[in-house]
């Protein structure tokens, strides 16, 4: 063979099978034999095949690419959130590309837009906080891109959304330690940004009041949200618990933003000698796998982020609607030995 670049032709002819069904199988249709498939993915890499993206998407109007957005890969919600849109993708024949978007870089929406436009999608899942970004939205509109915002702030006319029932998830934390007696509160939350975390703040406060209480006794202390530690440095989480822990009035139980914070909060509680869940109870949020590890094991609430992708992605695969949907999940208290007494 010459050094031209090989065509779908000369897979076709090496496999013995039509090119309709070589492009079938590249395209990761249902209806293609096992045997059939190895013949073509052997051939492929014999030749060096590489597909014609933008020739194959102006054919079809259709990329067969999902992309999702994020401002922390490392954080454990999105290792739930590739495994349900990694799902839906692989049931309706769609490759799925992560992209970390840090909307602190000047030139974040720029760099974004460039591989958009190297690389096309069929649609975009945007994950909290990004769901609100401005600047991000605009550029996706722009671009005529359509996407699934994940618990934005608000606007839910202008793309579909997907988000969990977050002020339930928060009274049911609230009513949770309320009934093991603490009566002193501690909240790690950013209320500034971040829907989700307003949402469970107001939840919690909203069941406190609700019970009896009154605001007086919540403390609630800001979290940076995407913030990260490096080596040597305290763990998150640890530094707030500390806030907490110094008032003269400490809170007895400490509510976090997710489970990462929380097992900051557990390493503090040790380190300043209390006992667990004895002298403070802990809760978090998100149902990390590493919850079932901690000492004690941590008290959170499970949010459907694998369910929440896949029903982005499906609709992302779907003929767009006629209005703008939003679906609400929702959440199960899981309670464990962090705050099995009081």
């Amino acid at each position: 063979m010459s050094n031209r670049r090989p065509t779908l032709d000369d897979v076709a002819r090496i496999t013995g099978v039509s090119a309709k069904t070589v492009a079938r199988t590249l395209n990761g249709e249902k209806g293609v034999g096992a045997e059939t498939r190895d013949r073509v993915m052997e051939a492929v890499q014999q030749l060096g095949y590489q597909m014609n993206v933008s020739a194959r998407a102006l054919a079809s109007a259709k990329t067969l690419r999902i992309c999702i957005v994020s401002n922390w890969m490392t954080a454990f919600f999105m290792s739930q959130i590739y495994r349900g849109a990694a799902r839906a993708c692989q049931e309706r024949g769609y490759h799925l590309i992560i992209r970390e978007f840090d909307p602190e870089q000047s030139d974040a929406i720029d760099t974004f837009r460039r591989q958009l436009q190297a690389a096309p999608v069929d649609g975009i899942f945007v994950t909290a906080p990004l769901s609100s970004n401005e600047g991000l939205l605009a550029m996706l509109d722009e671009l005529g891109l359509r996407y699934v915002r994940h618990s934005p702030m608000g606007d839910f006319e202008r793309s579909d959304v997907v988000q969990a029932d977050e002020m339930h998830g928060g009274a049911l934390v609230a009513r949770h330690l309320w009934e093991k007696g603490h009566r002193h509160f501690g909240l790690i939350m950013n209320v500034v940004g971040h829907v989700a975390a307003a949402q469970r703040y107001q939840g919690f406060v909203q069941e406190i009041e609700r019970l009896g209480g009154v605001p007086e006794q919540i403390c609630n202390i800001g979290y940076p949200i995407g913030s990260r530690t490096r080596e040597g440095e305290n763990p998150i989480g640890y530094n707030e618990a500390a806030q907490l822990l110094s008032q003269k009035h400490r809170p007895t139980a400490i509510f976090a933003f997710n489970d990462e914070v929380a097992a900051g909060v557990l390493a503090r509680g040790h380190a300043a000698g209390f006992s667990l869940p004895q002298d403070l109870a802990v809760a978090g949020y998100g149902n990390a796998d590493f919850g079932r590890l901690t000492w004690p094991a941590l008290t959170t609430v499970r949010q459907p982020n694998s369910d929440m992708a896949y029903q982005a992605v499906c609709w992302l695969t779907e003929a767009a609607p006629a209005r703008a949907r939003v679906m609400t999940f929702p959440v199960e208290l899981i309670p464990r030995g962090s705050t099995a007494q009081a």
